[in-house]
């Protein structure tokens, strides 16, 4: 049997970068979960519904299994839900970016879950360890770099929707993805609405 790893996040939308990602940490050897957040945010990030975006994922991944813990327990934080995944699927590692991993004191009880979770890193594009996220260079953890030159975020996703640019989309979405956001019309109009009241709040 192989050792998990989580891959938790928004997916609001799922892109290329996260398909990488699966493949990157299925290459380590490791069975890959992915876990979407649910519709509470740890930073108060406005999302799809959990339902939307894991219709995403499953046109995505394919027969890859799909965490719903924080979804059904309603947790949002590392330190709540990692005993649940502990008592679900036994033994687990957690992926995160190199990003989160320079900041993790911003995580609740962050000191704490470098003892207590093994964590993967993989290096994000234009976001190199600091000395605050070196941390992760020591095991359990792992620190995995991916050979990416560019960024492949869901921001990048949303915004090329937004603005109609389809093909720019198609090189961050997965083209089934793609389909599914313009049949069911979603980011162009909250997206548009975001930015102008984003506009209007700078020139106040």
């Amino acid at each position: 049997m192989k050792p998990i790893a989580i891959l938790g996040g928004a997916f609001d939308p799922v892109t290329v970068g996260h398909i990488d990602l699966v493949q990157l940490i299925e290459g380590l050897g490791f069975e890959v979960i992915c876990m979407p957040c649910g519709d509470r945010h740890s930073f108060g990030k406005r999302m799809l519904p959990a339902s939307d975006r894991i219709e995403m994922l499953k046109l995505a991944i394919g027969s890859r299994r799909i965490c719903d813990v924080e979804i059904e327990r309603g947790t949002f934080r590392a330190a709540e839900t990692y005993p649940l995944l502990v008592a679900r699927y036994g033994s687990v590692h957690w992926v995160i970016g190199s990003d989160n991993a320079n900041c993790m004191e911003r995580w609740h009880d962050g000191e704490r879950l470098k003892g207590a979770i093994p964590f993967i890193v993989v290096a994000r594009f234009g976001q190199p360890l600091t000395q605050q996220g070196a941390w992760c260079l020591k095991a359990p953890h792992r620190y995995v770099e991916t050979g990416l030159n560019r960024e492949i975020s869901s921001t990048i996703a949303r915004t090329a929707v937004a603005q109609g640019e389809w093909e720019k989309a198609a090189t961050v979405i997965p083209v089934e993805v793609l389909e599914l956001i313009r049949t069911r019309g979603w980011y162009s109009a909250r997206e548009a609405s975001e930015t102008a009241l984003a506009n209007n709040a700078h020139i106040r």
